[in-house]
């Protein structure tokens, strides 16, 4: 099957940044009852976020900081703070 041409993707242009420390976010890793596993679907995970674990973790080097979409720097964003505690700002990369 072809792709449609017209179609957009989504601009992976953004980042979080830990408002405690000033350091940014490098993996968001997610478990159930103590097994990790890939998700495949956020928006079901940030919709039940209280039936998972997730282990983030955060580096002082932005230019391996994790990058993705606005959409997803915003569910990221809110995971933290609800689940982890954790206050994050969305940086636009420049």
């Amino acid at each position: 099957m072809s792709q449609d041409p017209t179609a957009t993707k989504p601009v992976l242009n953004y980042k979080l940044r830990s408002t405690q420390d000033g350091q940014w976010l490098w993996l968001l890793s997610v478990s159930k009852n103590g097994v990790r596993f890939t998700v495949t679907n956020l928006d079901e995970v940030a919709a039940h976020a209280d039936q998972y674990q997730f282990h983030p973790k955060f580096i002082p080097v932005e230019d391996s900081a994790w990058i993705g979409s606005h959409h997803m720097a915003e569910i990221f964003q809110r995971i933290l703070k609800q689940c982890c505690g954790i206050q994050t700002d969305i940086v636009e990369r420049t």
